[in-house]
């Protein structure tokens, strides 16, 4: 806009926005063992969980598949009042029907005609028609980076037709036996636990199921973990990874939910 002094300068390229594959039809199912000796801050004892979700295109463009999930959880208690906890999530894709496949399509799609010859531009609209030519072919399963599997990546950092992550940690609890009083700028509540936690995680994902464990990547770090008395959990958690590091305010333990 010419008369907005706000705005200098020329526009070299447009990107479109980063991809977001939304499929309309969606059904999600769960089923959970659950063998520890708390629901909500288990000690001891082992929770599994298996989650279906089908996912239908909603036009004919776009993929159809099932995601099959499982998450083990082992809890084992250390020391007077801490615990040791292991987590194992495998992730798989199972195509059902494929989306469009033509590389070409897909580029023109994500605007590679609108970039006049820009080579950033291209190559962007090109990683995104490679991406969505990934989903289209062999589906996407749990996606690895965020609050809950590989802590210091962002959200969906890693994704792929199938996955396997691993996770171990440690949390030490410091409170005393009897609830304690908790005031603070943002809320007021009877705490339960204070905990501090150290943690070692590992994924890979994978377009093949073959592939899956050749490339792995890791984070590692530390968190404060309060338990209030009305059943909430806010966790501060600091992981570290090849990317640099990234800091985590969030409530409910890792692990207790699907990204």
């Amino acid at each position: 806009d010419e008369d907005d002094p706000t705005k200098q300068g020329d526009i070299v390229a447009e990107f479109d926005p980063g991809l977001e594959q939304t499929i309309s039809d969606k059904i999600e199912l769960s089923a959970r063992i659950d063998y520890t000796d708390d629901y909500k801050d288990p000690r001891k004892g082992i929770r599994n969980i298996l989650y279906y979700d089908r996912q239908t295109a909603s036009k004919e463009s776009e993929p159809s598949f099932d995601v099959i999930t499982n998450d083990l959880q082992i809890y084992i208690p250390v020391l007077e009042k801490s615990t040791l906890v292991f987590d194992l999530t495998t992730s798989d894709a199972i195509m059902k029907k494929k989306g469009e496949t033509n590389l070409e399509v897909l580029k023109v799609q994500n605007g590679f005609n609108y970039c006049g010859g820009n080579s950033e531009c291209e190559q962007n609209a090109l990683n995104l028609a490679n991406t969505q030519l990934a989903i289209n072919s062999n589906g996407t399963s749990t996606p690895l980076g965020g609050s809950d599997r590989l802590r210091s990546y962002p959200g969906g950092r890693y994704q792929g037709a199938h996955m396997i992550y691993f996770a171990t940690e440690l949390r030490w609890n410091f409170s005393s036996e009897a609830s304690e009083e908790f005031n603070s700028f943002f809320f007021q509540d009877l705490i339960d636990e204070l905990q501090v936690a150290l943690f070692l995680e590992q994924g890979s994902v994978s377009e093949e199921k073959s592939d899956l464990g050749k490339t792995v990547k890791a984070s590692y770090g530390t968190g404060f973990r309060l338990v209030n008395a009305s059943g909430n959990l806010y966790r501060a958690d600091f992981a570290a990874g090849d990317e640099g590091p990234a800091f985590t305010l969030i409530i409910q333990y890792p692990w207790a939910y699907r990204i």
